[in-house]
């Protein structure tokens, strides 16, 4: 079951990255931020992407050409943000999404 929980975040951050990565960034341009009502506010270069681990998913389209996406997992990143998910996500955390 969390693999498949896992399978629409990492497809999500794929395709963001692909957009974002597609023209020429330095390697200290910020690429994703992540904030709001987080614990640790994120700023996110390519290298700090590059730090994370990739994953790479398959996925058929209605009419069953499949496609590859690969990218870092966005739930990983919103842990390090300290993003409370799964079980952790109860009562107010719950409430305010």
């Amino acid at each position: 079951m969390k693999h498949y929980s896992r399978f629409p975040l990492a497809l999500i951050l794929a395709a963001l990255l692909s957009a974002s990565t597609s023209a020429q960034n330095p390697t200290n341009q910020t690429l994703l931020t992540v904030g709001g009502q987080v614990d640790h506010p994120l700023q996110l270069t390519r290298a700090d992407l590059d730090k994370y681990a990739r994953q790479t998913v398959r996925a058929k389209d209605h009419d069953g050409k499949e496609y590859g996406y690969e990218g870092v997992v966005l739930a990983d990143i919103l842990r390090m943000a300290g993003v409370k998910l799964g079980e952790q996500l109860r009562g107010k955390a719950l409430a305010t999404c």
